[in-house]
């Protein structure tokens, strides 16, 4: 008698900690990394001779490149830092190569206690 009470206790547990449907998009566009204050780029222009260099985020989220200025990067992904300092300096250079690396994430800081 005591077997059908438990399987059913049973059943009606696993049936209330089912995970709910992932919902339809690709994972990389939701878990994109965001930039933020102090992270650390490297930004390189090409053609040759090659403009390299590595800035940081400062608190006000902009960074200050070669030719172009100040530029908003907090809360942009890579891609979208690549397209703005592209756009911006495709004015002074025609055929260009434009690469962006997070060299070093700053912004994000992990405690474990316990």
């Amino acid at each position: 008698m005591r077997r059908p009470v438990l399987g059913l206790s049973l059943l009606i547990a696993m049936t209330g900690c089912q995970l709910p449907p992932l919902s339809p998009g690709t994972p990389e566009a939701a878990m994109a990394y965001r930039v933020a204050p102090p992270d650390l780029l490297s930004i390189t222009v090409r053609p040759e001779p090659a403009i390299t260099r590595e800035v940081t985020v400062r608190p006000d989220g902009r960074i200050a490149f070669y030719l172009i200025g100040d530029v908003e990067v907090a809360g942009l992904t890579i891609e979208e830092i690549h397209d703005a300092v592209s756009g911006r300096i495709r004015r002074y250079i025609v055929s260009l190569d434009v690469t962006v690396d997070l060299v070093e994430s700053r912004s994000r800081r992990y405690f474990v206690l316990g």
